[in-house]
């Protein structure tokens, strides 16, 4: 994997036994495991290939190795991204497991830090076992939200991969500046499409990295229920 792109990856077992979600910025590899109720920073490794794509993360007695195949993918402005179904092997208090969940990952071409002070990765649940995800970054010396270079996409297994011609992100924040609550505002690229699509999650936990804070959330679209994920990095 060339250190001049970047890549998020997670997955998401709908019944929230086990969550997860990593990523590589240049030579920074870092993870976020959710295992029941608790978000623990997570010892990442990722795969070379894409197809599928391999993690493993670990954090104390919890550890999880995750195959990702992917059905549906999507490129625009030199992002990629993918959705598709993981198949996770995990160990929690001693036990051993496997499931199959939702999967995804987004790459960036080019490591999307250099020229921004803000870069955003938010992943949530959709209806049908499908997904919203989302990426943003904000160009240096540029003040707000509204200056952010946003591209999303809606993926389901009924549907086709879709873009939005708008995305709105709003990012609440505690007083140590560490995110709580997600708001995700997204506006149709199709013609026929006239109402916007609407996303929020809530923090489970949350660690930092290298400048990333990731956080784990329970998540609502459109109605569906799940557990997203959101990826913060600050200069």
């Amino acid at each position: 994997m060339s250190e001049e792109t970047a890549l998020v990856a997670g997955f998401a077992d709908p019944a929230g036994v086990i969550a997860g979600t990593c990523w590589k910025f240049g030579d920074a590899t870092g993870g976020a495991l959710l295992a029941g109720d608790a978000v623990s920073a997570a010892d990442a490794e990722l795969s070379e290939s894409d197809q599928p794509l391999r993690l493993g993360l670990s954090a104390g007695e919890a550890r999880g190795e995750v195959t990702l195949s992917f059905d549906q993918t999507a490129e625009a402005e030199g992002i990629s991204s993918a959705l598709g179904e993981a198949t996770v092997e995990f160990e929690l208090g001693g036990n051993k497991r496997t499931l199959s969940c939702p999967g995804h990952w987004l790459r960036w071409a080019v490591d999307p830090r250099q020229g921004s002070d803000v870069v955003r990765h938010l992943a949530l649940p959709y209806v049908d076992d499908g997904l919203l995800l989302l990426a943003a970054r904000r160009p240096s010396g540029l003040p707000g939200h509204a200056d952010e270079v946003t591209t999303a996409w809606r993926f389901g297994p009924e549907l086709e991969a879709a873009a939005f011609s708008q995305a709105l992100v709003s990012t609440q924040f505690d007083g140590e500046k560490r995110p709580t609550r997600v708001g995700l505002e997204l506006w149709p690229g199709e013609e026929g499409e006239t109402h916007a699509t609407r996303g929020a999650g809530t923090v489970i936990g949350s660690v930092e990295a290298d400048g990333v804070t990731a956080a784990m959330m329970r998540s609502s679209a459109e109605g569906r229920e799940g557990i997203g994920s959101y990826l913060l990095w600050r200069s």
